[in-house]
């Protein structure tokens, strides 16, 4: 008997975050956020970013 996934993806592509059990989660935000802390120390990257909040405050002025 096949077993049923721990994460069930629908037919449009979605999961369904609910049934993403926590010790995964928790996994897939540590990776995530090591990547993102990677990126935001490149200084080509975070000079985009400046400039991008920079833009987003002019807008809200």
């Amino acid at each position: 008997m096949k077993k049923e996934p721990a994460v069930r993806v629908t037919a449009t592509g979605g999961i369904e975050p609910e049934r993403i059990p926590a010790h995964v989660a928790e996994n897939l935000a540590q990776t995530a956020l090591r990547g993102i802390l990677r990126a935001y120390n490149d200084p080509a990257i975070r000079a985009d970013y400046e400039r991008w909040m920079a833009q987003r405050e002019g807008v809200r002025a």
